[in-house]
């Protein structure tokens, strides 16, 4: 059996490249997969007989994405403009938090700086200085050779809202992509959704690349609340509390919030703790 990597699926056909002579290949699932209700994800490997074009097994994950749905991801770009549509800072926030609970690497791009100014990117700095930062401009072509040498050899994920300019940047990157952009509707500040589904590209030296539908909703699933201030990554040196546990949202003596009130940790990003905190412990009492 060949071995090879789901780049699409649509309907029951699956787009496969092998990992042997890297050549694509359109299968179908075997019939058990469907008895035991398996739905393969792209990025899922697989091993199929390319005689009777069909999957025979699929791998064991090593990681895997709800939404978007992919599987076996190395690094994830999350994608926002800076301006137009402006940045949604919380929902970026579950984007990054998701990604690490599934042990998935961080990068973030900061499209449209045509659009911004130094003070909008040095605040941007101070938020997320503990993940690569890229500032880019798809339209003006800025910076974006600097993202290649963290994509070659990887499975890669470009996600983000509509409207930020992935497919764009895709476009810049890999010109053969010729993937459909859109602007921006200037009365709802929100992009059409022009990536339909999710799809990897292969790039050669086992560089994969997948665009991803933009979204504008998203919510935090796979840990209890008390874990939580571990994926803020700027807690961790102030965590000796009064209280060994402590849930850094109201307690005396919290050096976290001591430290927000010090301007040590940014305040806009304890205020997206705050908030995806109290929304875990809504869930976890809705489940009782």
């Amino acid at each position: 059996m060949d071995k090879g990597i789901i780049l699409k699926g649509v309907g029951s056909f699956y787009t496969v490249c092998s990992l042997n002579d890297k050549r694509e290949y359109t299968l179908r699932l075997r019939g058990i997969f469907r008895k035991e209700k398996v739905t393969p994800k792209v990025g899922d490997i697989v091993y199929f007989n390319k005689e009777e074009e069909t999957i025979e097994k699929i791998d064991k994950r090593k990681n895997e994405l709800v939404r978007p749905p992919l599987a076996n991801i190395d690094n994830v770009f999350i994608v926002s403009a800076i301006k137009n549509p402006k940045v949604n800072f919380l929902l970026l926030d579950k984007m990054i938090i998701n990604s690490l609970i599934n042990k998935i690497k961080v990068h973030l791009i900061f499209n449209k700086i045509d659009l911004s100014n130094e003070k909008q990117i040095e605040e941007i700095k101070e938020m997320y200085s503990m993940y690569p930062l890229f500032f880019t401009s798809a339209k003006e072509g800025l910076n974006i050779d600097s993202i290649y040498p963290y994509l070659k050899g990887k499975t890669n994920v470009f996600t983000g809202v509509s409207g930020v300019g992935k497919s764009s940047l895709l476009n810049k990157l890999y010109p053969n992509f010729n993937l459909e952009t859109n602007s921006v509707s200037k009365k709802i500040q929100r992009g059409k959704h022009t990536t339909r589904h999710s799809e990897l590209f292969y790039e050669g030296d086992n560089t994969f690349i997948a665009d991803t539908p933009g979204f504008s909703s998203l919510s935090i699933s796979g840990i209890e609340k008390e874990e939580l201030w571990e994926y803020f990554e700027e807690f961790e040196d102030f965590t000796d509390c009064k209280f060994s546990v402590c849930s850094h949202t109201n307690e005396p003596g919290c050096k976290v919030i001591e430290a927000v009130k010090n301007n040590w940790i940014n305040k806009n990003r304890y205020e997206s703790y705050l908030y995806l905190y109290n929304a875990l412990k809504q869930e976890e009492e809705n489940r009782y």
